[in-house]
């Protein structure tokens, strides 16, 4: 399997208009980090790398194995990707969950009425 991590910190921070120094700047590193990261001189430690991948909010395995210059809507799976895993971190009870779920299907219906108009 392919690692894109390099691409996707350079792809990432482009998108973004960021320059290395100010990504460098979020991490706590030297731009010349930042520089060896995105050309593969260098890999970020595992706890650089989860504060990459929160920091654009992306899940680790798609920061390292998959091409995100080649996803359709990116900033969308971001966000799916970002409401994913703060569900799992925080451990909803059943009900929770259900009411998180009734609210997205209520948004849904609401978007659908809307449409309509």
């Amino acid at each position: 399997m392919k690692n894109y991590l390099a691409s996707n910190i350079r792809f990432l921070r482009t998108s973004k208009q960021m320059k290395q120094i100010d990504l460098a700047k979020v991490l706590g590193k030297r731009d010349t980090a930042i520089a060896n990261y995105e050309n593969g001189l260098r890999t970020p430690s595992i706890e650089d790398t989860n504060a990459i991948a929160d920091y654009f909010h992306v899940s680790v395995d798609r920061l390292i194995n998959e091409d995100l210059a080649y996803v359709a809507d990116l900033d969308a799976t971001l966000k799916a990707d970002w409401i994913r895993e703060e569900l799992l971190r925080l451990r909803l009870s059943d009900k929770e969950f259900d009411m998180v779920e009734n609210y997205i299907q209520f948004i849904v219906s609401q978007r659908s009425k809307n449409a309509g108009l």
